[in-house]
């Protein structure tokens, strides 16, 4: 009984010690993320899976919200249920973000919010008589995640985003889901 005391409240003493204010005003954040993609493609295109890369530089301009700049790259491999043949995209994007913190003094934060990103893609196609090309438009849409203080400089995080598309893009795809982890290093 002692020993489960003992241990009850060491882990409390740690745990209270680690739920400092994970986010506050005046924060920069760097944060790096992948994730998996899930598309669908618009009218005859088939639908596709992509694997997704970021970096975020955030600024908390108050203790709950965060804006900054973001760039992305991604992989595509396109099916197509026009034919046979598919194609292999790779896309890079420069944008920006908003986020809402709620709770910002707990070691789990949850947050919603929005970004907004230029898009371009190199597509390579898999059939003999098409050629390759680059297509290039916006992508916009809703963010979701949850964020957990490992310790006082670095949080691990794991996002949902739902992206629209306008441009070339919104030709070939109608929406994407994308669950994204990664890690948030702090400038305090």
């Amino acid at each position: 009984m002692k020993r489960g005391l003992v241990l009850l409240s060491v882990t409390s003493l740690v745990l209270a010690s680690v739920a400092s204010a994970s986010v506050q005003q005046g924060d920069t954040e760097l944060d790096f993320a992948a994730g998996f993609v899930s598309e669908n493609g618009a009218e005859d295109n088939g639908n596709s899976n992509s694997l997704f890369g970021g970096i975020d530089l955030g600024y908390f301009v108050t203790d709950n919200i965060q804006v900054g700049p973001s760039v992305s790259v991604g992989w595509t491999d396109n099916d197509s249920t026009s034919n046979t043949y598919g194609s292999e995209s790779i896309e890079y994007g420069f944008g920006v973000f908003g986020k809402y913190h709620f709770m910002p003094t707990n070691q789990w934060v949850p947050y919603v919010g929005a970004r907004i990103a230029y898009s371009w893609d190199n597509t390579d196609f898999d059939s003999p008589n098409v050629s390759d090309n680059t297509d290039e438009g916006i992508s916009y849409g809703p963010v979701a995640g949850l964020r957990f203080e490992m310790n006082e400089k670095n949080d691990f995080y794991a996002e949902y985003r739902y992206t629209l598309y306008d441009g070339d893009f919104r030709d070939w795809r109608d929406e994407t889901h994308a669950v994204l982890v990664g890690i948030i290093h702090q400038f305090k």
